[in-house]
């Protein structure tokens, strides 16, 4: 009897530190190149690289990005980074909430801006569907955000985003959409976005390649927050 309660007691030891181990999800690096419509035809390239990991039901996605940004009279470098803790349900929906930086945001100077808030993935079959709301750290600027995803095959995404910033000092609305195609089960993505401003004064087009690896490439990430207005990123 004492026997059969050790190995009952170490098999549920040995079951919980499995149950708790961390287990990677997915990678992305990704490449893009764009322009803004400007008197100065403004260029800008953007590295992003992200990952996740969880353990049981939460996971962490971190993620980092490389902007740079070239105009007739000026050029601009910039890193950021973020840090994502969520909960994931039974059916695949993810409730979390983020933090990072977003180096320069709205014009507001090229110190890095604290970006944070909430956000939630949810899943309607061929449908993804992603919201958050949160701060960008400046002058009380809130900003909340809408993306949806839809995988019209298997190789074929199409996607469209609003975002909305409102506050103090300012308020303005941001529209985007995009689409993807994957390589057969590359891994590799070419994909194509295109935004504006809710007064159209500024327009932008974003083209780039993504390279997704890992156990569960079809683990959607969350995107990145405090969208600037000169990246103009639509929904990626």
């Amino acid at each position: 009897m004492k026997s059969l309660l050790l190995a009952t007691a170490a098999a549920l030891t040995f079951a919980g530190a499995a149950q708790a181990q961390v287990s990677f999800v997915k990678g992305q690096a990704s490449l893009s190149f764009g322009a803004f419509s400007t008197a100065d035809d403004d260029l800008q390239s953007e590295v992003i690289g992200r990952a996740a990991f969880e353990v049981g039901n939460f996971g962490f996605q971190l993620g980092g990005e490389l902007f740079f940004f070239n105009a007739a009279r000026t050029s601009i470098d910039f890193t950021s980074y973020d840090l994502r803790a969520y909960r994931k349900t039974a059916n695949g929906n993810k409730f979390g909430a983020y933090i990072g930086n977003n180096g320069i945001i709205l014009g507001f100077g090229d110190d890095a801006s604290p970006v944070y808030g909430a956000e939630a993935m949810l899943g309607f079959g061929a449908v993804d569907v992603e919201i958050s709301v949160g701060s960008l750290g400046i002058s009380s600027i809130v900003d909340a955000s809408l993306n949806v995803y839809f995988d019209v095959t298997d190789n074929i995404e199409i996607s469209a985003s609003y975002i909305t910033y409102f506050g103090d000092t300012i308020e303005f609305d941001l529209f985007g959409v995009g689409a993807a195609y994957q390589f057969g089960n590359s891994g590799y993505s070419a994909f194509v976005n295109y935004a504006t401003t809710s007064t159209a004064s500024v327009q932008s087009i974003n083209i780039g390649l993504s390279w997704e690896f890992g156990p569960n490439t079809n683990e959607r990430f969350f995107s990145k927050r405090g969208v600037n207005i000169l990246t103009l990123d639509g929904a990626t």
